[in-house]
C-alpha cells in the first residue's frame, strides 16, 4: 500500500490553513473581492437548500424559549394566586370556628341564667396606668352600653369580676381575686345539682380566694364531703341576680383551723390575668321614675 503524502496529513493541512487565514488577515480589503465570490458562490449553492430548513429549526427554537418564559411567569402567577386564596379560605375558617365559640360560649352563659339582659364580647388589652396592677382594661366602653357594675365572665361562666370604670371605649374591671374586690360569697357543689354548704371567701393576694366554709344550723357538718376539686358557684346577693351560680373556682385545698373549722382555699378554673377576652353581662336598664316618684308598671 503507498504511503500519503506527508502534505496531506491533518497535522501540515491545519497549519497551513492557519498560515493562510493569519495572512488573508493582514491583507488590505481591496485584495479581498474574490472572498465574496466564494461566500456568493460555491457557498451560497451548498447552503441555498438547506438554509430555509435550518432556519425553520432555529425559529422554532426560538419561540419554544420565549413561549417556555411566558408559561412559566403564567405558572408562577397561578400559584401566587392559588396560595392567597389558600390563606383567604383558611382565614376564614378560622374567623368561623371563632365565631362558633363565641355562640356556644354565649349558649352556654344563657342555659346557667336565661335572664341576663344583654352580653359582649370584649377583647383584654392590658391594665389601667392609673388603678392598681391587678385591674383588666377591655376593649368596650360606653359607646358600646358597658355601665359600671356589669360583669365580667369567660368561657360563658367563669366570673371574672365587675368592671370598675368605664370610659368612652374601654373599660376596667376588678377582678374577683384582687383585694381591692373584698368579700365574695360562694356555695361549694357536692354533685352536679347537689348543694353543699356555703364559704365565705376573700382574695388571698396568689390568684386565688380563701375562707371558711359555713354550714347552717340546721345542716350537718360534711367535713369529710369537702375536698380539693369540688367546684364553688357565686351565692351573693350583693351581686346581680343574673350572676348568680357563676362559677368562682375549685377548691385547691383544704384546711382545718384550731377551732376545727374548715379553711378552702379556691382557684378559678382559668387564670384570670391570662386571659384573652371576656363577656360583659351589661345590667338592665332602669326604668325611670315618674313625677310621682312611682316607677311605671
Amino acid at each position: 500500500m503507498p504511503r500519503s503524502s506527508h502534505w496531506l496529513n491533518p497535522r501540515s493541512l491545519l497549519t497551513i490553513s492557519t498560515i493562510a487565514l493569519f495572512v488573508l488577515a493582514l491583507m488590505p480589503v481591496r485584495y479581498l473581492g474574490w472572498v465574496t465570490w466564494i461566500a456568493d458562490g460555491p457557498v451560497t449553492l451548498c447552503t441555498a437548500p438547506i438554509e430555509r430548513t435550518l432556519g425553520l429549526v432555529v425559529n422554532r427554537f426560538v419561540d419554544r424559549r420565549e413561549n417556555d418564559g411566558a408559561d412559566s411567569t403564567q405558572n408562577n402567577a397561578l400559584v401566587a394566586r392559588v396560595q392567597q386564596l389558600e390563606f383567604e379560605l383558611l382565614n376564614q375558617q378560622s374567623e368561623n370556628e371563632k365565631l362558633r365559640a363565641q355562640v356556644a360560649e354565649y349558649q352556654l352563659g344563657l342555659s346557667l341564667n336565661p335572664d341576663v339582659p344583654r352580653q359582649l364580647f370584649a377583647r383584654i388589652i392590658g391594665g389601667g396606668a392609673d388603678l392598681s396592677a391587678g385591674i383588666i382594661k377591655a376593649k368596650a366602653g360606653s359607646n358600646e352600653g358597658v355601665e359600671v357594675g356589669s360583669v365580667a365572665v369567660v368561657k360563658g361562666v367563669n366570673l371574672v369580676g365587675r368592671v370598675a370604670r368605664v370610659e368612652s371605649r374601654f373599660c376596667f374591671i376588678l377582678p374577683i381575686t384582687e383585694r381591692a374586690s373584698g368579700r365574695i360569697e360562694g356555695l361549694i357543689m357536692l354533685g352536679d345539682k347537689e348543694s353543699g354548704p356555703a364559704c365565705s371567701l376573700t382574695p388571698s393576694g396568689a390568684g386565688a380566694l380563701q375562707g371558711p366554709v359555713i354550714y347552717p344550723a340546721d345542716q350537718p357538718q360534711v367535713i369529710a364531703a369537702i375536698r380539693p376539686g369540688l367546684l364553688v358557684r357565686l351565692a351573693d346577693g350583693r351581686w346581680p341576680a343574673s350572676s348568680q351560680m357563676l362559677v368562682l373556682g375549685l377548691i385547691d385545698r383544704v384546711d382545718l383551723a384550731t377551732n376545727q373549722r374548715q379553711i378552702v382555699t379556691v382557684r378559678p378554673v382559668v387564670p384570670l390575668d391570662r386571659v384573652p377576652e371576656v363577656v360583659l353581662r351589661i345590667p338592665a336598664p332602669q326604668p325611670a321614675a315618674t313625677p310621682g316618684g312611682k316607677t311605671p308598671p
